[in-house]
């Protein structure tokens, strides 16, 4: 049996849910490989609560640059960054990943959205987080490390670390797929 090649993957994040959602993904993209991923802070760049599409890429952006800086051996530094954006007169939360190779290349992805409420944007737009405003609605602490609020909003059909998959799939597609889609 030959040996799996070892792939590390750094995030910067020290997010639970958001580590569990790389592993998770990169198991079913890099089967090959003998995989390792860590979490480290890093920072956004960005305000807490990103209020724009663009925003939200920059910070996710800016941490994948952080961690390469800090990991430059890694072989993909990653970015994850939930943010918020409007269309029309709709507010929906979504997340970006920014994969970034350790030659340079770099992969989008991003998660499903889910529409806010009045009652949550309301609060969002008096200055407080998301994560802190569905602590408080449902009673729970730290609900951005485990389900998030689209688990408590979906009864936890897809919780944070599902929707997350979906973007970080994306993100790394360029790195897997074939290679006629990108060169």
């Amino acid at each position: 049996m030959t040996e799996k090649k070892h792939l590390l993957v750094v995030l910067g994040s020290t997010n639970p849910s958001k580590i569990l959602s790389v592993k998770n993904s990169l198991e079913k993209i890099m089967k090959n490989y003998s995989l390792e991923v860590i979490g480290v802070k890093a920072p956004s760049g960005v305000r807490d609560q990103p209020m724009s599409d663009e925003e939200t890429l920059k910070g996710a952006e800016n941490r994948a640059k952080s961690v390469l800086a800090q990991y430059p051996h890694a072989d993909f530094a990653m970015g994850i960054e939930g943010g918020i954006s409007k269309i029309g007169d709709v507010f929906l939360e979504n997340g970006f990943v920014v994969v970034l190779s350790k030659n340079g290349e770099k992969g989008i992805g991003t998660s499903g959205s889910y529409q806010l409420s009045s009652k949550i944007l309301n609060k969002i737009n008096e200055g407080t987080e998301l994560g802190d405003i569905v602590d408080e609605l449902s009673g729970e602490e730290s609900v951005k490390t485990k389900q998030g609020a689209m688990g408590l909003l979906t009864k936890n059909l897809i919780t944070r670390d599902k929707a997350y998959e979906t973007g970080i799939i994306f993100a790394f597609s360029k790195f897997y797929s074939d290679s006629v889609y990108w060169h």
